[in-house]
């Protein structure tokens, strides 16, 4: 059985490679990242992400604009993108979450577990939505 892909985008290569060696220590995910706005659509064709771990402030294209290009992509529309915030302390991401609908966002301040805990949501979600 194949691993899901998650795609870490972030504008701020440290952070990026954080992130991804989060990712990558839970043992379960194949993992690429990307750290230029303006490639995000590209790389994403390319790898097939499950989810996207996705900046939301990034220079050039922001989180918004990347999501709603991916999202107008007939090959790609279905990605999953989990917003992942710098500004959003912990409380409020949760909140959030449930007020934006196909959208979830969660602060780059929380432990590493609760993001590992959001993507399997979403995954889980996923397959349950393609059945």
């Amino acid at each position: 059985m194949p691993r899901p892909r998650i795609l870490v985008v972030d504008d701020q290569p440290h952070i990026a490679r954080i992130t991804r060696m989060m990712l990558e220590q839970a043992g379960k995910y194949d993992i690429a990242q990307e750290t230029r706005s303006s490639q995000v659509v590209e790389t994403t064709k390319e790898f097939s992400p499950d989810v996207i771990v996705l900046d939301l402030n990034m220079p050039g294209k922001d989180g918004r604009e990347i999501a709603r290009e991916i999202w107008k992509d007939e090959a790609l529309h279905s990605t999953a993108i989990l917003f992942f915030c710098g500004l959003v302390p912990p409380p409020d991401a949760a909140l959030e979450d449930s007020a934006r609908g196909p959208f979830r966002f969660i602060s780059k301040l929380i432990p590493s577990q609760d993001l590992l805990s959001a993507i399997d949501e979403i995954l889980a979600e996923s397959k349950v939505s393609s059945t």
